[in-house]
């Protein structure tokens, strides 16, 4: 090609090298040179040559036309070996294993004058690693081993690449490696074995033994900003914000005496991605504000006073930090956990672009998840489309833009069919257009997650379904539980719309046992149930009110070694609640969760509240009430937040305990159950409409009407939907509770059509407790004309004050005996026993 066009030529500075950046355009495509002026980064060049092909350093142009001209197999071995690495780049595993049977041809060929050498082993170890086939690699290893090629130092550290992902059995390989690198005699740990150590460690959070590798670094190497981002991101995971704190300022140390003009932000983006990891969205963005101060920040962006402290005395440190791309998706993360406006984000990224910095697939990914979450999903949309019309590679949608607008249908209920046409277009554009947009288990998962929250449970099985018609789908059925966790969820969501719709049609329980039977069918080749599988099946259960299978399914947990955990314990302790099981069989898990070494949580409190008030033991909910504050106090002095960040105990904690003071302790009751509202109010807590339900039961109780009125007043002043039904119960019961039946009854007549058979029943066994048979066959007649059938409940109230009411004629008169007998003839169910006790006396 020819330079003469200077308007492709462009000169840089970089790390202190100047060099020129030449563009041309070729037949195929465009391609940039590099002409470098750097004699050490000649000699690197000419010694990796060397090791690619064992041949004497040669100038580019001259190298080339070897290539092209010569049939040396020398040339050959270099050439195989370079696509051997741009093949591992690619993650093509055919094209890996086809290029490493060539090389074994041009061994073979070459008579024994041509060997695969330590470098030819390790690109291919290494694109083996990048294909996730690490069993291989492991193999290549053996093979270089039986050919007496000693493996280097570089080697083991490719082999240290294979065992970040956590496991037991990937800590203990890499244990091993390094081990045998420490052993032998031509090869020594570096650096970047320890760095890889500290990852391996890091990853299965072993916290301990990564910090002991990070002082062994301090004390033999320098720490770098690989180690320093790896453990700091450890520190994230594990939400201990102090030592995030900590691990800032030793950087900041670092670098305050570093001479250099611009710091590298590889170690302070991950700072900021560990602060929001522990939930701690101020010191992130008090962090992001220094280092990248020119975009806008919320003003609640206050740090903790440490951190302020440190960021003050490091002002001058934090400014040299030159921002990047991922600088900018970490401020975007930290606007959508502060609830920012989109229109901020929007114009962070438009900031970014006129700096220089090129957007990212990340950057679009949150910047559409943000938009989505404030509900603008039109424009959500519509940045997809552009994403599509811009054809960049580097900006194409993936996967994970097409999930965060899936979200925002999930979290804005905007439609389960948009969520479903979003699918369907994710397979359109992956199949049409190639794009790496395919649905994968995050994608399915949420949908079924909406499928659940929408009571769509047939539309969730029918996707499982269609996915089994699809090799990519059965392949996401095969290795991920959290589909079929997902869909135990939405059969527990349709359960429970059955029960309030008291519906009991489908068996949700014998479906989930199904689906947990075809998890462990060997031929179905499906992933085996986890301890969230048994969690959920076991919530099923006690929901279903199946106690039994409850115990059973608690008994095959503790078999297959799985937990059982906290969630465990609360969801059977809840089911104490449920049952009516009393005090004692929730104690008894109370006091196993202690023996197992499970620290209960605020949920469990809960639970234990509910129980308590369940029971009728107002002091003791109480009692669990204050433990959950305990909890709350404490996770404020861990965490240093404010009080008003927590809300402990949770709502639902303070309904259940407004429940049991309702019925309890009379005029004492009903202002603790006031206060607790009040406690609520303070802590800008949603009291809703279970909340003042309860309120107005705790006025019911106690027969104050007029209290009873007001507080279905408030309600309906505040816009909060409130049954006809559950409303005209209170009104009955706070008439019944006064003595005033005839006055319950009146109202019930005047509104037939808006009272159930727990206000018939209420009124009912008032009538039975004041001891009035002319109010309860009038009810009786009301009832009846209405057309509300009896229950278990009314046929049990009437059957007892039919068997007492036998029992006792001794001096009969006929005006009694014939409202007995009308008020039999309105009990059809109770009248045998009437008659049976009426034979019996006479």
């Amino acid at each position: 090609p020819n330079f003469h066009d200077s308007s492709r030529v462009q000169w840089k500075l970089e790390s202190g090298m100047a060099f020129v950046v030449v563009s041309f355009l070729s037949a195929s495509r465009q391609t940039t040179i590099r002409l470098v002026r750097c004699s050490s980064l000649q000699h690197r060049s000419t010694r990796a040559g060397d090791a690619a092909g064992g041949i004497p350093p040669r100038s580019q142009g001259k190298r080339r036309n070897d290539e092209a001209s010569s049939s040396d197999p020398r040339n050959k071995l270099r050439s195989l070996n370079f696509r051997l690495i741009s093949a591992g780049k690619q993650r093509k595993l055919t094209g890996v294993l086809r290029v490493w049977e060539e090389l074994k041809e041009v061994e073979r060929l070459s008579g024994g004058s041509i060997h695969r050498n330590a470098y030819s082993f390790n690109a291919f170890i290494d694109a083996l690693i990048k294909c996730n086939k690490h069993d291989l690699a492991e193999d290549a290893l053996a093979e270089m081993e039986r050919l007496d090629i000693t493996p280097d130092t570089i080697t083991y550290n490719t082999l240290l690449k294979s065992c970040f992902a956590g496991g037991p059995e990937d800590l203990e390989r890499a244990e091993n490696l390094v081990k045998k690198l420490e052993s032998s005699a031509n090869a020594r740990p570096d650096r970047v074995t320890f760095n890889s150590l500290l990852n391996c460690y890091c990853s299965a959070a072993e916290i301990g033994k990564a910090e002991e590798i990070y002082l062994h670094l301090q004390n033999n190497f320098e720490i770098d900003s690989f180690a320093a981002s790896t453990l700091v991101a450890a520190y994230g995971r594990r939400g201990d914000r102090d030592q995030v704190t900590f691990a800032l300022w030793e950087q900041l140390e670092r670098d305050r005496r570093i001479l250099k003009r611009t710091l590298a932000p590889a170690f302070y983006n991950a700072a900021c991605d560990a602060y929001l990891r522990c939930g701690d969205v101020n010191n992130a963005l008090a962090l992001l504000q220094k280092i990248y101060p020119n975009a806008d920040y919320p003003d609640n962006s206050n740090a903790e006073p440490g951190l302020n402290s440190i960021l003050s005395d490091y002002a001058n440190v934090l400014c040299r930090v030159r921002p990047n791309v991922r600088t900018t998706n970490t401020l975007l993360k930290a606007y959508r956990d502060a609830g920012v406006h989109f229109a901020a984000a929007v114009a962070v990224v438009s900031r970014m672009n006129r700096d220089g910095h090129s957007a990212d697939v990340v950057t679009y990914s949150t910047l559409v998840d943000i938009i989505s979450r404030h509900g603008a999903l039109d424009e959500a949309s519509r940045l997809v489309d552009a994403m599509l019309d811009e054809g960049k590679a580097n900006v194409l949608p993936r996967t994970e833009i097409f999930n965060s607008l899936l979200r925002g249908y999930f979290i804005n209920k905007k439609g389960l069919d948009c969520a479903f046409a979003t699918f369907e277009r994710m397979i359109e554009l992956h199949e049409v257009r190639n794009l790496k947009c395919r649905p994968d288990a995050v994608t399915i998962t949420t949908l079924i997650d909406y499928c659940a929250a929408q009571n769509e449970a047939g539309k969730a099985l029918a996707l499982v379904k269609s996915l089994e018609r699809t090799e990519w789908g059965t392949r996401i059925l095969r290795d991920h539980i959290a589909v079929y966790n997902a869909l135990l969820k939405c059969y527990r969501a349709a359960m429970m719309r059955d029960s309030r719709e008291n519906s009991d049609e489908t068996n949700w329980l014998g479906k989930a046992r199904l689906l947990i039977k075809t998890l462990e069918n060997e031929r179905e080749r499906r992933p085996r149930p986890d301890l969230v599988t048994f969690n959920t099946l076991l919530d099923i259960a006690v929901m279903n009110r199946s106690f039994d299978a409850a115990n059973s399914i608690y008994d095959e947990m503790n078999r297959r070694g799985l937990g059982p955990d906290t969630q465990t314990f609360n969801i059977l302790i809840k089911g104490c609640a449920k049952a009516r099981l009393g005090m004692v069989q929730a104690f008894e898990w109370l006091q196993e969760m202690k023996d197992r070494g499970i620290s209960p949580d605020e949920y469990t409190f809960q639970a234990m509240v509910a129980v308590s008030a369940r029971s009728g033991d107002a002091p003791r909910a109480l009692a669990f009430f204050r433990e959950t504050e305990l909890i709350k106090q404490e996770d404020i002095r861990r965490r240093h937040q404010s009080q008003q960040e927590w809300k402990l105990p949770h709502p639902t904690a303070y309904i259940s305990l407004m429940r049991a003071y309702a019925s309890f302790a009379g005029d004492e009751g009903l202002e603790t159950v006031l206060r607790l509202r009040d406690e609520m109010l303070a802590q800008n807590m949603d009291v809703g409409v279970t909340g003042y339900a309860t309120i107005a039961n705790a006025h019911a109780e106690r027969g104050r009407l007029q209290d009873v009125l007001e507080v279905i007043a408030d309600m309906e002043r505040m816009d909060i939907a409130f049954s006809d039904t559950v409303k005209f119960g209170l009104i009955v019961k706070g008439y019944c509770k006064a003595r005033d039946t005839m006055g319950a009854i009146d109202f019930v007549e005047r509104n037939t059509n808006k009272a159930d058979i727990v206000t018939y029943n209420t009124i009912i066994y008032e009538c039975i407790r004041q001891n009035e048979l002319d109010p309860l066959v009038r009810i009786l007649r009301i009832m009846d004309k209405a057309g509300i059938q009896a229950d278990r409940v009314t046929n049990q109230a009437l059957a007892g004050i039919m068997q007492h009411a036998a029992a006792r004629l001794k001096g009969l008169d006929r005006s009694l005996v014939s409202r007995l007998l009308l008020l039999a003839q309105a009990s059809q169910v109770s009248a045998k026993a009437f008659e049976g006790g009426v034979q019996e006396s006479l």
